[in-house]
């Protein structure tokens, strides 16, 4: 058997799909019949289900979005796209932009069509996101990581220039070479602990990030794991649920973390865009540091490498890009002193929190199923 074999039923035994509990719809119809496929959900107030929604068009999706609302007795409403009522500036960009994220009452984003972004929040949110964006550009600097420079800030809205690259993900599923791959993840590997290390080299305790350490870890995954509960997503008795969840939030709190660092939050595969050029010589970018804080490497690390599992177990990844990936993982552990046990206890508690994250989107909600269930075994 060879080693992507090999790597391959591991993964599989990971990410394993399985029935839904209380399933989500597929699809919803608005007032003109017109249909619209469920991509994400999540949990809201009162029982009902906050959706992101895209439009069908004979059988396939199309480039235009919106949200709506599952309530608790299975009707639904569908606002009308480019709206909301909680993001007043949104009908303004989505009238001559494409909105490409929108979670209702939360944020949407916006492309423009001068290569810029445009985040839509609620009012008095978006300065604190400007600070997060003149911090990135501040640990960024020198490190082989660029971050998107902010072009104007307003009361509820943000806009940033456009990044240029290819996701990590969407190299992944190219047919972009091994080399090519290998290169990138190496290039990744040694930037990033530089990234992670030169941030108290650069910041004053003035602009200092908020530190998320294993206890308020803990604290938003018994929160995922509950709104779980209250949503019947998956086919498990809530008694052991709550022993798995209890498991990985003891293994979080328990023993000494590691130093408390500079801490993404976010990392995963689509934060990360990569450019044609000689690598090293070409920065990384970075997208999307609204949680910046300080934390154990441990938790950035671990969300990576869980994500790249997981892409495995959509069909999105081969075994030996996923192979590849995780070596970088592990370079980037050593070079930053990562504790192996605290690489372990995040990895558990990311996948605990991704199947909960994703038993609200439909296409996926199988395999975060299976996820629980591999969980509860243990």
């Amino acid at each position: 058997m060879s080693a992507d074999t090999r790597a391959g039923r591991g993964l599989a035994a990971m990410w394993t799909r399985a029935r839904s509990g209380a399933a989500l719809p597929l699809l919803l119809k608005d007032e003109a019949l017109r249909d619209w496929e469920v991509k994400r959900a999540w949990p809201g107030r009162a029982g009902e289900l906050v959706v992101e929604l895209h439009a069908m068009q004979d059988g396939q999706t199309v480039q235009q979005i919106t949200a709506g609302r599952i309530f608790a007795d299975g009707t639904h409403a569908i606002d009308p796209p480019g709206t909301d009522p909680r993001l007043n500036s949104l009908s303004r960009f989505a009238a001559d932009g494409q909105v490409i994220v929108h979670r209702r009452g939360k944020r949407a984003v916006v492309r423009r069509g001068e290569g810029s972004y445009v985040k839509v929040v609620r009012r008095n949110q978006a300065e604190e996101l400007a600070d997060q964006s003149r911090l990135a550009a501040k640990l960024t600097a020198g490190t082989g990581f660029q971050a998107p420079r902010l072009l104007r800030v307003a009361d509820d809205w943000i806009e940033h220039a456009e990044l240029p690259g290819t996701s990590l993900l969407q190299l992944g599923m190219s047919n972009a070479s091994v080399g090519q791959w290998r290169a990138v993840w190496e290039q990744w590997a040694n930037a990033w602990p530089r990234f992670v290390a030169g941030g108290r080299e650069k910041l004053t305790t003035a602009v200092w990030p908020p530190l998320h350490d294993a206890l308020r870890e803990a604290e938003l995954l018994d929160n995922a794991v509950r709104k779980a509960i209250a949503f019947d997503v998956f086919p498990v008795p809530t008694e052991r649920l709550n022993l798995a969840a209890g498991r990985i939030i003891d293994a979080l709190l328990r023993g000494e973390s590691d130093q408390h660092v500079i801490a993404h939050r976010d990392l995963h595969d689509k934060q990360i865009l990569v450019q044609p050029g000689p690598v090293g010589e070409v920065p990384i970018g970075l997208l999307d540091f609204d949680t910046t804080a300080r934390s154990e490497a441990a938790l950035d690390l671990a969300n990576l490498a869980v994500h790249l599992e997981f892409r495995y177990a959509q069909g999105l990844l081969s075994a030996e890009r996923w192979r590849i990936g995780r070596r970088a993982i592990d370079s980037a552990c050593a070079a930053l002193d990562v504790t192996p046990s605290r690489f372990v206890a995040y990895s558990d508690a990311t996948r605990l929190r991704m199947a909960c994250l994703y038993a609200y989107r439909p296409r996926w909600a199988g395999l975060a199923v299976g996820r629980i269930l591999e969980l509860c075994r243990k």
